[in-house]
């Protein structure tokens, strides 16, 4: 468009102000869409739980977390296993370890592992309990609460100890009618039906539930009790049963033993008996010498069953999706706005858009340039349109996608999207300003256009190694500096972007301009999206675009230093106007200049020329503010007169005609 409809000293202003339109658009839109698609409200990152980091395991992060004010916590996971000794499990809240004996194996467990208990002889004893009242439940004055994951089997036998507290009294067979002092939970099979028994004891009292539950699944069981509300028993974080109501217990004699058992070996089977009597699987034991309420234990199941997730934090990424759909819809409607506007911009270019003017402003403009094909040969082999294609691309690709997501970049210092669209509007401002400045210079200082992009780089690598610095905090950081060197680095590299434009032109002319800048374009957009991808690399993080910016705005330095600059249109331009220069001081007395103009109804303004053969030819001058241009005919030649000179012509013109026929007019 530039080379179409501007004489040679303001085609580059002209480029500056078609591309720099769309570096308006965007500016534009660093307002306009976080305006439209609101920020994701950050409640969700700060109300989530403690994260876990690499450095601690899972089970001491739900030891500080879930089970944070359990009295004994068994993870389960890590069985230490030495030669002729007991199996040993830690507890991780009072080192009051388990000791495992017999047939016990490591399975996949909830959270992490789990243990199997099967056989004849397999059973875990802990150390002894911190608190009395899980053997005597009688001196829990806050009452107590037990939970565990349990993976049960089908056996062989009705009934299968699971986990309990021990007295002096037998533990045989007849376990349950022998003690009932503590917590007992034990496996009853009816008719395929397994169901487990939960009793807790007191020396005078006895509460007792028995729940169905499925074979050979994980089941995360909650136990709690005080002697005002009972008894209640919550599967997989929900309540199953609740019973207040109590039988007699008598057991005044009973001396109590300190420990928690789990699981329990089975006398009197045979061994080939003992192998079908199944697995049972345990992981995460923990008690507590309180009553859990229904939303920790809903908590708690939640957050064992999802590796240290929380409930809490559910609920915040159910929210957080919704706000993701809100916010997907907000970029639709946006979307959609920016269709209608394109869309109307789309039917006036098809209602009316000239290709040219009448009258071409340059002489460059009205030769014929080369055809697709052999442009794009040109192109090919063209070391000069290559050099400066990369640098374009590369640095202004490298600069649109980090200008993309300058709010993902900044978030780390605490800047808000809104922020971040600000900072990116002043930005591309101070770019669009900069490019219409060093345009304007290349037109009134014309084949300066090679030290103007060295000077613009050479200013955008020390911004940008600015902002690397900070952003390291290398150098003192505050947000005054970080938004100062972004705004000036966006200052001098979108300066480049017009100069590229005519420069790399000026390399590759008579090739069609929009065969070059369509290249150019090309490029560009590929770099910005190599960019972008980039980011999908896991645990990438932001650091890295900064210096890729930077290091392309440093390389392109030396390149351009040794490039070596023509400007093929510009030179029959300016030769041309060189000759027009001369022709307006030639006599008007020589024949080529013997004229007169006049008003006619088809031209607003006609000369009427002779060329030395004495041919009369005429041509329409087109007039504006600035410029008048002149085909004459005769010889195929152009030129551009500004207003003053061409007043200075027609004066001549008109001197010499009245002189010759006073009747003439003008």
């Amino acid at each position: 468009m530039s080379a179409n409809w501007f004489p040679s000293d303001e085609r580059t202003t002209a480029t500056a102000i078609a591309s720099l339109c769309g570096s308006l658009g965007v500016a534009l839109s660093f307002i306009i869409s976080p305006s439209v698609v609101k920020d994701i409200d950050t409640t969700y990152q700060k109300n989530t739980t403690i994260r876990r980091n690499a450095s601690v395991t899972l089970e001491e992060f739900l030891s500080e977390t879930v089970f944070k004010d359990a009295i004994h916590y068994w993870p389960i996971d890590n069985m230490i296993e030495e030669k002729d000794s007991p199996k040993i499990f830690h507890d991780y809240k009072n080192l009051k370890h388990g000791y495992g004996t017999g047939d016990i194996s490591i399975r996949k467990g909830v959270t992490n592992h789990g243990v199997a208990t099967k056989y004849k002889q397999s059973s875990i004893i802990t150390d002894k309990l911190n608190e009395i009242c899980f053997s005597n439940p009688s001196q829990c004055q806050k009452g107590l609460s037990v939970a565990f994951w349990v993976k049960l089997g089908m056996s062989l036998e009705n009934r299968r100890f699971l986990l309990g507290t021990s007295t002096s009294t037998s533990l045989g067979t007849s376990l349950d009618k022998k003690s009932k002092i503590g917590i007992w939970i034990t496996q009853i099979q009816i008719n395929k039906n397994i169901y487990l028994t939960i009793k807790i004891g007191t020396r005078q009292r006895l509460w007792t539930l028995k729940p169905l539950v499925l074979p050979d699944k994980w089941i995360h069981v909650s136990v709690t009790w005080n002697t005002t509300n009972g008894l209640s028993v919550y599967l997989n974080g929900k309540l199953n049963s609740r019973s207040n109501y109590y039988r007699s217990n008598f057991h005044q004699n009973v001396v109590v033993k300190r420990t928690l058992i789990i699981s329990k070996p089975v006398k009197n089977v045979s061994l080939n008996k003992s192998k079908l009597l199944g697995e049972i699987s345990f992981d995460d034991i923990a008690l507590w010498d309180r009553i859990l309420n229904q939303d920790e234990i809903a908590a708690m199941h939640y957050s064992t069953s999802h590796k240290g997730r929380s409930i809490k934090e559910k609920e915040y990424e159910l929210d957080l999706q919704k706000e993701i759909e809100e916010r997907k819809l907000d970029i639709m409607n946006l979307l959609y706005v920016e269709f209608g506007v394109n869309s109307i911009l789309f039917i006036l270019v098809l209602v009316y858009f000239p290709d040219k003017p009448p009258l071409p402003p340059s002489l460059s403009a009205h030769q014929q340039r080369d055809d697709f094909k052999e442009g794009a040969k040109r192109l090919l082999r063209n070391r000069n349109f290559w050099t400066l294609c990369l640098i374009y691309g590369i640095t202004t690709g490298v600069y649109s996608g980090w200008g993309a997501v300058l709010n993902v970049n900044l978030s780390y210092f605490g800047i808000s999207q809104k922020e971040a669209g600000w900072l990116g509007f002043y930005t591309m401002l101070a770019g669009i300003t900069a490019g219409m400045i060093l345009a304007r210079c290349a037109d009134l200082f014309s084949g300066r256009m090679k030290a103007l992009l060295i000077l613009l780089f050479t200013g955008a690598t020390g911004c940008f190694l600015w902002f690397c610095l900070l952003c390291l905090k290398i150098i003192p950081f505050s947000e005054d500096s970080l938004y100062k060197s972004a705004i000036l680095g966006g200052f001098f590299v979108s300066g480049t972007i017009p100069l590229f434009y005519e420069l790399t032109i000026e390399q590759t002319y008579p090739v069609p301009e929009g065969i070059t800048t369509g290249i150019l374009t090309m490029v560009n957009n590929a770099v910005t999206v190599l960019f972008l991808v980039a980011l999908l690399i896991p645990k990438v993080g932001t650091i890295w675009m900064n210096w890729v910016l930077f290091g392309s705005c440093a390389i392109s330095l030396p390149i351009l230093l040794v490039f070596k600059e023509s400007y093929n249109r510009l030179d029959i331009d300016i030769g041309l106007e060189e000759k027009n220069e001369s022709l307006l001081h030639t006599p008007i007395e020589t024949p080529l200049y013997q004229t007169v103009a006049k008003v006619t109804e088809n031209c607003k303004q006609t000369a009427i020329l002779h060329d030395e053969n004495g041919n009369e030819v005429t041509s329409c001058l087109t007039i504006d503010r600035k410029k008048v241009a002149s085909r004459i005919a005769g010889n195929g030649s152009l030129w551009s007169l500004t207003h003053q000179q061409l007043s200075g012509f027609l004066e001549k013109v008109k001197s010499s005609s009245e002189k010759k026929s006073p009747s003439t007019e003008l």
